[in-house]
């Protein structure tokens, strides 16, 4: 390749401007820099783009759900169902636990009154 003076200059000048500039995906999607600035991590996770229907119709009719919304809707849903079993399975093990303190502690004390009694002077001296 034939490198003229004016040319030479331009190819020089994009070097040092490379150097400069990084294309790896660390740098490109920093999260703590969104985090910083109030952003989502994900830009394309929610928003007017990714919650809004693609077009509208001029008479005010609704517009049908696109396949990808109802995939996140479906999604959404499948991820509610699963914390609100979740939920449920947490308050029914805390149920338990207080039951199975209850029924310790009951334990506890009919051992207590079971043990022997103090007789003879032992008894006088309360």
């Amino acid at each position: 390749m034939l490198v003229s003076k004016g040319n030479l200059i331009w190819v020089n000048a994009i070097r040092r401007q490379s150097q400069k500039f990084s294309t790896c995906k660390v740098t490109c999607f920093d999260g703590e820099w969104r985090k910083s600035l109030g952003l989502s991590e994900n830009p394309n996770a929610n928003g007017a783009l990714t919650d809004l229907p693609d077009f509208t119709y001029l008479d005010g009719r609704p517009t049908p759900p696109g396949r990808n919304l109802m995939k996140r809707r479906e999604k959404h849903r499948e991820l509610t169902r699963n914390i609100i079993e979740m939920s449920k399975q947490m308050d029914e093990i805390g149920i338990m636990n207080r039951n199975k303190e209850l029924a310790a502690k009951e334990a506890k004390l009919l051992e207590e009154r079971s043990l022997l009694k103090p007789k003879g002077n032992a008894l006088r001296k309360k």
